[in-house]
């Protein structure tokens, strides 16, 4: 298995994790020996792992278990990084994704999740599938 698939199964998680708003999983997916940070839509950084999970703590707190799903619409390695850039579709709310993977022994794990709104659908090219709310 090459590591893009890696990424790719690790992205899932991420996604995995909070569409079942599991924040034991979404710990899971954040890197431990690496710093992290994170960009909601519309809110500051969030730096340091504590703060980060701390911030999806609350997310789900004031969530219910919803329609989270994602396409890739690009994913690469780039000196050492896993860069997946995806559409996501978040109750129905389109928006774009840059999450960043490093390796941490035989896992890759999430170091950095930057998320904003997008005005309408993504467009896709035909044999592609945009994300849909459930």
């Amino acid at each position: 298995m090459s590591d893009l698939d890696l990424i790719g199964f690790a992205n899932e998680a991420f996604y995995r994790a909070f569409a079942s708003l599991d924040l034991e999983l979404m710990a899971d997916v954040w890197a431990r020996e690496t710093e992290v940070r994170c960009l909601h839509p519309g809110a500051h950084p969030i730096l340091g792992r504590d703060q980060v999970l701390a911030s999806w703590r609350e997310i789900f707190a004031n969530s219910e278990s919803g329609s989270i799903s994602f396409h890739v619409r690009e994913a690469a390695m780039a000196g050492g990084l896993g860069i997946v850039c995806c559409f996501e579709a978040v109750n129905g709310h389109f928006g774009i994704a840059t999450n960043l993977f490093v390796r941490e022994g035989s896992l890759w794990r999430m170091i950095h999740h930057q998320a904003g709104p997008l005005a309408n659908p993504p467009k896709l090219q035909a044999e592609e599938a945009p994300p849909r709310p459930n």
